[in-house]
């Protein structure tokens, strides 16, 4: 099973403090290849590595990090191959998803022909997961929403609820009785959405705080920058959190939309 780890804040400039307070409940074992998506002004950004290379540590993997939100999924390969470590990107949208890749090779040309032109046509690799992350595209793409910068967390969600329902059909065809388990998680830097089944998924909401153990800051002192993190929100989507962290359990068969204000709203899939 893979770990999926998504944020989205209202401070960019303190997505590394708030990345601490997160690690205590979130661990990305070091024998397991690494993903990491982010976004900077113009483009967004993809990091990979291999297997036992480089730090886990969550504040050093976003050190020098300002995005407004962060993607990141570790699992175990046998055979180290980059194009294929989520999350995958596709103009400025990120995804990620941990699932049953043996069911969804079985409607993986399916889906693929259900595609557009130009989608098929940006396909990098053989996976499925891909293939599932372009149904999602798809989806916004009939929507007029593929694009669009103001696009709410709602309609993102309705979008990746359809996208994995469309899912279900082509397994029923196929003649596959058994639905496919899975987390997903998608961001386009302003919304973040998830939605789960049979896999877990939590989030919590971190609220602004005083104290921060990297910038060496207490609810008490007179440093400005004391300010500035009360006033820093974010909230974080994870498929396995520790226990007693504060996360709270995405329902099963659920869709969890996080708006720019970081509102939350959670639906049945």
């Amino acid at each position: 099973m893979a770990r999926v780890l998504g944020i989205l804040t209202n401070d960019p400039s303190l997505l590394r403090c708030q990345a601490a307070r997160l690690e205590p409940s979130i661990t990305f074992p070091e024998d397991e290849v690494l993903g990491l998506g982010s976004f900077d002004d113009t483009d967004v950004l993809l990091a990979r590595r291999p297997a036992s290379v480089g730090t886990r540590r969550l504040p050093a993997l976003v050190e020098g990090l300002q995005s407004p939100a962060l993607l990141a999924m570790s699992r175990r390969e046998v055979i180290y191959q980059e194009e294929n470590i989520h999350p995958l990107k596709f103009r400025g949208w990120l995804f990620a998803m941990d699932a049953e890749s043996e069911l969804l090779t079985k409607v993986r040309e399916a889906i693929e022909a259900s595609l557009p032109l130009f989608l098929a046509r940006s396909l990098r690799t053989v996976t499925s997961g891909e293939r599932v992350f372009f149904l999602f595209l798809r989806e916004l793409h009939e929507q007029n929403q593929l694009d669009d910068p103001n696009l709410e967390a709602s309609e993102v969600a309705r979008s990746l609820a359809r996208s994995l329902r469309a899912v279900d059909e082509f397994l029923a065809r196929a003649g596959e009785t058994r639905p496919v388990d899975f987390a997903a998680l998608a961001t386009n830097g302003r919304v973040l959405v998830g939605a789960r089944r049979g896999r877990p998924l939590a989030y919590l909401l971190g609220e602004g705080s005083g104290a921060c153990s990297l910038c060496g800051l207490d609810e008490r002192s007179d440093d400005p920058r004391v300010s500035t993190h009360r006033r820093g929100r974010f909230v974080a989507l994870a498929s396995i959190p520790s226990a007693q962290s504060g996360f709270l359990e995405v329902p099963d068969r659920s869709v969890i939309a996080v708006s720019r204000s970081l509102q939350i709203n959670v639906a049945s899939l």
